[in-house]
């Protein structure tokens, strides 16, 4: 090996001085670039290796290969290197050495407060969680400008990682993300990893490694991606026989959950009951563990929020019990408490008012946007801020409730339902204006953006056929200068604006699965719930196919369009009632792009008659879905897919005197 080393370093030698020359120095810490051959190599056998993404030396990433920012080197970067995302490399040593050197090439557009650092696994064991490799800011211009003299600069490199131990023969060096608040130093200056940027790496250009007597590795083995937590770190904790990452392929990892005083273990998000868990890794896993409280009472959901398989394996959902209580009645507490409601931390968040955007106004951050924005038209700038919506996330471990019999909830602020064992009861959502031309953060009444087990019960969504004002003034057309997109539409201006004033009452989008909305009243909208992924677009279905929910016992009424429509996935819609508008004109339950849905005793009324259940957009896309309808009142039966919800569920009538009053906010 000694040979075929010292000859592969007099051939690179030679090829850099024809590429140009390469200097007899490895660079300093803070200036590790170099020209674009291959690697480095000094006369003594130490050589720097960059190992592009694809390239020798490069396994496998989690992440993507991006190709569209200039000032990388290559064929590009790897992008998109979420929280446990990883990147895996292999390099070989002519024998042990005890003084190699790790750096990246990396490019951070966001800014001080978004800092991320890298931990580098060395042959399974992390050398560094003391020392990450830190990613600080990198580009002072212009982002969205690749022209810019900026732009061939994006690109920088952390400190050098020193004294690092490679065996002889073949080592693999993995990329992860540190945690929050991990202290790190870059250039002489002390830093932490931002908030909710634990985990996460920046865009990586190339690795850079430094030693004597190496060279790219040839291992090929597969690695996936492993990520193992407790669903609730109050109820309990799960430790793993080798640590989350990327791990190679057909490793067996064993997992124990660990439940805490007061609770049992329950599954495993896969629906695995057995613990300890051992398995064979030979994919992509995510994985926790779900705990329930012993003394824990209160009836579960029936639907797709009471279970974690296509099996029908139990899931208990019990939101923020033993957490946290806290009441938010207005605009500055909901902001005050945005870091817990969106962390994991359970807590029970009971709203005791409608809070509406409109109480922004007068705020500091209201007076700067109104600066901003009032130079032409005072008045106008105004009305735009008036009516601008807000957004705030949901995290794990969270109930959000409403006071029986009192119309309390949310107005123009959209709640984004992102983490698992979520309920939400007695609250009223709505007038979300999502039109662009309001610059606002909301667009849906509710949304649940990958969220898992959630339950949503006895609440009212609404808005209204017409576009109003967030104070409720109707809104002429004519009177401001809306831009209105018309291709394809065979409508007027003013209609398709005010088709489109409001997004939808409740969406979910992929990614999210496991979801119940029972005994809830839906109206006064024109497009009410959007569940699924893109129409038009094939790389949505590898995650829309995992969503599950169940629509039980609601009350749609007065509305236009999608009661719901879904897209990918399976879905359950029982005992519910769903009036459209008077004249008819609504359409149903739409089933796209390989859905399926189970529909159950369900009346419809004012429906048109070739568009009750079914799929009347499949022109285009992905095509159309498959259903099965069974004992309803407005369409007859009729099966053309062979799916059938994996759990028992209880018919209740579905017929007009009753559902009307008992759906939406208890009274």
């Amino acid at each position: 090996m000694k040979k075929l080393l010292k000859a592969f370093v007099t051939m690179s030698i030679i090829t850099s001085l024809a590429l140009g020359g390469v200097g007899c120095s490895t660079g300093d810490n803070d200036n590790n670039n170099f020209s674009d051959s291959i690697s480095k190599i000094e006369e003594d056998g130490t050589t720097t290796l960059r190992i592009e993404e694809n390239g020798r030396g490069f396994v496998s990433t989690t992440g993507q290969i991006g190709t569209t920012w200039k000032g990388y080197s290559g064929s590009g970067y790897i992008e998109n290197l979420g929280a446990a995302c990883s990147v895996v490399y292999t390099v070989s040593a002519a024998k042990t050495i005890t003084d190699a050197k790790i750096a990246i090439h990396y490019c951070n557009l966001q800014n001080n407060a978004n800092i991320r650092a890298a931990l580098v696994s060395v042959n399974g064991t992390i050398i560094n969680n003391d020392n990450p490799l830190g990613m600080i800011y990198t580009f002072k211009g212009n982002k969205n400008d690749d022209t810019s003299p900026e732009s061939k600069n994006r690109y920088q490199d952390t400190e050098y990682l020193t004294n690092v131990t490679l065996k002889e023969g073949s080592n693999t060096i993995i990329l992860t993300g540190a945690k929050d608040g991990t202290p790190f130093t870059q250039k002489k200056s002390s830093y932490t990893v931002g908030v909710n940027q634990g985990g996460y790496l920046n865009n990586i250009d190339y690795l850079i490694v430094n030693g004597k007597d190496i060279d790219y590795g040839t291992d090929k083995s597969k690695y996936y991606n492993l990520s193992y937590s407790t669903e609730n770190e109050k109820a309990g904790s799960v430790t793993g026989n080798i640590d989350f990452g990327s791990v190679k392929e057909g490793t067996s990892v064993t997992l124990t959950a660990k439940p805490k005083d007061g609770w049992d273990f329950e599954v495993w998000s896969d629906g695995t009951k057995e613990n300890p868990y051992t398995f064979n890794l030979n994919e992509k896993t995510t994985i926790s563990a779900h705990f329930k409280p012993k003394n824990y009472t209160d009836k579960n959901p029936e639907g797709y929020a009471s279970i974690c398989n296509d099996k029908g394996t139990t899931y208990t959902i019990y939101g923020g019990f033993g957490g946290t209580e806290i009441t938010i009645s207005s605009y500055s507490d909901l902001l005050k408490n945005k870091s817990l409601i969106s962390s994991d931390t359970p807590a029970i968040i009971k709203v005791n008012a409608r809070i509406s955007s409109q109480e922004w106004i007068g705020t500091s951050e209201y007076n700067s946007a109104l600066e901003k924005i009032k130079s032409n038209n005072e008045s106008e700038a105004k009305f735009i801020l008036k009516n601008r919506s807000f957004a705030f996330d949901i995290g794990s471990n969270k109930t959000i409730l409403g006071v029986a019999g009192k119309d309390y909830g949310f107005k123009n602020i959209n709640p984004k339902i992102c983490g698992k064992n979520v309920i939400v009861k007695n609250l009223h959502f709505g007038d979300v204006i999502g039109d662009d031309y309001f610059g606002g953060s909301g667009n849906d009444a509710l949304s649940i953006k990958g969220g898992q087990h959630v339950w949503i019960d006895h609440c009212e969504f609404s808005s209204h056929l017409e576009p109003y004002e967030v104070d409720g003034n109707k809104i002429d057309f004519s009177n401001h200068n809306f831009k209105v997109d018309l291709e394809g539409e065979n409508t007027t201006e003013e209609i398709k604006w005010a088709k489109d004033f409001y997004d939808g009452l409740l969406d979910i989008s992929e990614t999210s699965r496991f979801i119940s909305v029972s005994n809830s009243y839906f109206h006064d909208h024109w497009k009410a719930c959007l569940c699924g992924g893109s129409n038009d677009k094939a790389e949505s279905q590898a995650q829309g196919s995992q969503v599950r929910m169940s629509f039980y016992n609601n009350y749609f009424e007065n509305i236009h369009a999608r009661q719901p429509l879904f897209r990918f996935g399976k879905a359950h819609i029982y005992s519910s009632y769903i009036k459209g508008v008077s004249d008819g004109s609504s359409t149903g339950i739409e089933v796209r792009a390989k859905s399926e849905v189970y529909v159950d005793n369900v009346c419809f009324e004012n429906i048109k008659d070739s568009k009750v259940v079914g799929c009347w957009n499949s022109s285009s896309g992905l095509g159309e879905g498959s259903w099965t309808v069974k004992d309803c009142e407005g369409m007859s039966d009729c099966e053309n897919t062979k799916y059938v919800p994996p759990y028992t569920w209880t018919k209740t009538s579905a017929d007009k005197s009753k559902l009307p009053s008992m759906a939406g906010i208890l009274k």
